[in-house]
């Protein structure tokens, strides 16, 4: 039965990216018009171009049903949020579910460990390493149970508050639905939607911005949970900044260096880019195994675009059954840009960046070179190697902390202080 949904989802799927499906912004053209969601829900958005398929299917309720209390019987409001997204979008996607239930963005591995070894709370002889709330199938990871005070408080101010697995706080700039909806059903911070659904209250906070899903995840969505609050490690509790709010946000368009915490180190890339043209979604979703070390997870460093001091970055062909075509179709800054044949910039893992390629190959510009591909806001950035450059490092200076020496811009407007 499961294959054939996925079949005709497929189907469905493919039918809406042919060049004469003209598919709309609204939903006023499929099956479900006929049906008694519209009848309420009119003018709302269509949730995606690649879920071209009846409400139902993942709202589940009547759509037959003539009155409210029939129609929404049975009703999943938020079908991409905890627990219910394992059942619905981990029906096509359960690779990726598998993935993201392990990682750490949801398990919160890090904070947890780092906090017990910092205020040396970890027992003599326990060198378990600990998850809130992993998968019972996952045994590096062994389930975290207060054994103390301040454990008990980290685990009600912290992780029960702010991670991917449940619903951000009710305050400005905190609003975010958990688990897949956490990133791909974008909310402002005011968490007000802004659509033309006519059921839909636009005054009452709570909701995305609009009915959709997307895969160009911009830095303002990262940013209810990350650079968000200020942490008081000694009394775990986390407070919302006092230099960030609604009166900042008006001030002028932002952008991410804009909102880093007072201190770090920025660099130009980490001042104007948006998250997800760095991070891979190997990064940020998981890899589905156990990789204790965050430096043996991260893919992406400074070499891996610029290069070092005596090569170029490591590229190579996309080929036909690469699965980063995938990525690039669902992409809507991506896919009519990058392409089978095209030379594109291999991770420090060895897999493809695929908004990385190299000009000589992909047209980008006639001065050649290497360019990044904004996945959120379609933009092209230049980037220079290191290679033939005036750059004094050498082979064994290519970390991001001796790049900083040079290249840290957090002191100039509008970066990190």
């Amino acid at each position: 039965m499961l294959g054939l949904v996925k079949k005709a989802i497929l189907t469905a799927v493919l039918i809406a990216l042919s060049p004469n499906s003209g598919a709309a912004e609204t939903v006023t053209d499929s099956a479900v018009s006929k049906k008694a969601c519209l009848t309420c829900h009119e003018g709302i958005e269509r949730i995606s171009e690649f879920h071209p398929f009846d409400c139902t299917v993942c709202h589940e309720g009547d759509p037959d049903g003539k009155k409210l209390e029939a129609a929404h019987k049975g009703l999943v409001a938020s079908p991409g949020s905890y627990p219910e997204a394992e059942r619905i979008c981990g029906r096509c996607h359960e690779d990726i579910f598998y993935r993201v239930q392990r990682s750490p963005m949801k398990t919160l591995q890090a904070t947890i460990n780092k906090t017990r070894f910092s205020l040396m709370l970890r027992k003599k002889g326990d060198d378990a390493v600990y998850g809130y709330e992993p998968p019972a199938s996952f045994p590096n990871l062994k389930p975290f149970v207060p054994g103390s005070r301040v454990e008990s408080k980290m685990e009600k101010n912290c992780l029960s508050a702010c991670h991917q697995g449940v619903e951000g706080p009710k305050i400005y700039g905190g609003y975010h639905k958990p688990g897949c909806s956490a990133c791909h059903y974008l909310t402002d911070n005011d968490g007000l939607y802004k659509g033309g659904d006519a059921a839909l209250p636009g005054d009452k906070p709570g909701y995305g911005r609009l009915h959709r899903l997307t895969t160009a995840i911009p830095f303002t969505q990262c940013n209810h949970c990350h650079n968000r609050y200020s942490r008081d490690l000694m009394n775990m509790e986390v407070h919302l900044r006092e230099d960030i709010g609604p009166s900042f946000d008006a001030k002028r368009k932002k952008t991410a260096g804009d909102h880093y915490l007072p201190l770090d180190p920025l660099a130009p890339c980490e001042k104007i880019l948006d998250c997800i043209d760095c991070h891979t979604h190997r990064e940020i979703m998981g890899y589905g195994t156990w990789i204790p070390d965050k430096k043996e997870r991260l893919e992406v460093e400074c070499v891996t675009c610029h290069g070092t001091p005596e090569s170029p970055p490591r590229s190579t062909i996309l080929r036909k059954n690469d699965k980063s075509l995938k990525f690039i179709m669902v992409n809507p800054n991506l896919r009519n840009r990058v392409k089978e044949g095209d030379r594109v910039v291999l991770t420090e893992r060895g897999n493809i960046l695929y908004n990385v390629g190299v000009t000589e190959y992909n047209g980008y510009s006639a001065e050649g070179g290497y360019k990044l591909l904004g996945k959120v806001h379609n933009k092209v950035y230049r980037l220079p190697v290191i290679i033939g450059s005036s750059c004094g490092a050498d082979a064994s200076e290519t970390r991001p902390e001796h790049c900083y020496v040079c290249h840290d811009v957090s002191d100039e407007q509008g970066g990190g202080s």
